[in-house]
């Protein structure tokens, strides 16, 4: 993603209010997106001592419900959609979120498993 393209979908994730729109999934999708965490998980055997980096992590259809099956999630995309997504999920405990793109930040650390969903 250039960071013209990036910029953009900050952006439209401030114009877009619905979480399975904002995912880049149709509003039919989002009984079925419920079921990706626990596809993810069986996918890629993850367990409660996992620690798991979300990439492009949205408003975090995907990342809050890992955070409870794991023991860490971190969450990175735009600002505009951690945003969001902290505002949906305050208080999180072990959700760290990270504004930014992943190419640029450095976690200073290891995960047991990567998802870009």
């Amino acid at each position: 993603m250039t960071k013209q393209q990036y910029d953009i979908y900050g952006e439209m994730a401030e114009e877009v209010d619905d979480f399975t729109k904002l995912s880049g999934r149709y509003p039919r999708q989002a009984t079925n997106e419920r079921r990706i965490p626990l596809d993810v998980v069986e996918k890629v055997d993850l367990g409660p001592k996992d620690t798991c980096l979300d990439i492009g992590c949205g408003p975090g259809n995907i990342a809050i419900p890992l955070s409870f099956l794991v023991e860490e999630v971190v969450a990175v995309d735009n600002p505009s959609t951690i945003d969001q997504l902290e505002e949906r999920f305050p208080n999180a405990g072990n959700l760290d979120t990270k504004r930014g793109n992943f190419l640029e930040l450095d976690f200073g650390r290891e995960f047991d498993t990567i998802v870009a969903y």
